[in-house]
């Protein structure tokens, strides 16, 4: 039933001797703060339970990562920000759930030329947004005058979806 080590360790109580088994006993073998074997008790389901959890988890989808419009949802928010005045950058973090440093740099997406937000916020396909990435829009803000962002902007719109990664095909 129970192995030499386990039952040193599992032994019931004398006064205990007389009750029935449990359905698991668990143990802290190396505990140093006297802390004894426990009881746990099965919990009784009710017999639709298992049926209803099965059929969720058969119902549910597969995670599917969702690509987002980061020049649309920094104008969701300069829109936000300009009707409610009480709202800030960091209300807005708090009601997404990310820090405030992030809400400034995806607001900072706005201070692109004029030219480049609306071609970005009016892309809709999945290629054409992870070709115009907000890291590589970052990388297009990080450059000094609007004449070499603009450069930087249509050599990425000829560029090949699969090149955009290598930081040597953008010339300021």
């Amino acid at each position: 039933m129970l192995q030499h080590a386990e039952s040193k360790w599992l032994r019931r109580p004398q006064s205990h001797a007389n009750l029935p088994l449990p359905a698991a006993i668990i143990g802290i073998p190396f505990s140093r703060w006297g802390a004894g074997p426990f009881i746990v008790h099965p919990i009784a389901y009710p017999p639709d339970c298992r049926e209803q959890m099965s059929r969720a988890k058969r119902t549910q989808s597969t995670p599917v990562s969702k690509v987002m419009n980061p020049v649309q949802i920094a104008l969701g928010w300069k829109q936000m920000l300009a009707e409610d005045e009480a709202l800030t950058m960091s209300k807005i973090a708090g009601n997404v759930g990310i820090s405030r440093t992030r809400v400034t740099q995806i607001m900072n997406l706005l201070y692109l030329p004029e030219e480049v937000v609306t071609y970005v916020s009016s892309l809709t396909a999945k290629e054409d947004l992870r070709h115009f990435s907000e890291r590589t829009l970052r990388r297009i803000l990080t450059m000094k005058g609007t004449l070499a962002r603009l450069a930087a902007f249509r050599q990425m719109q000829r560029l090949d979806p699969a090149l955009v990664s290598d930081e040597s095909q953008i010339v300021p």
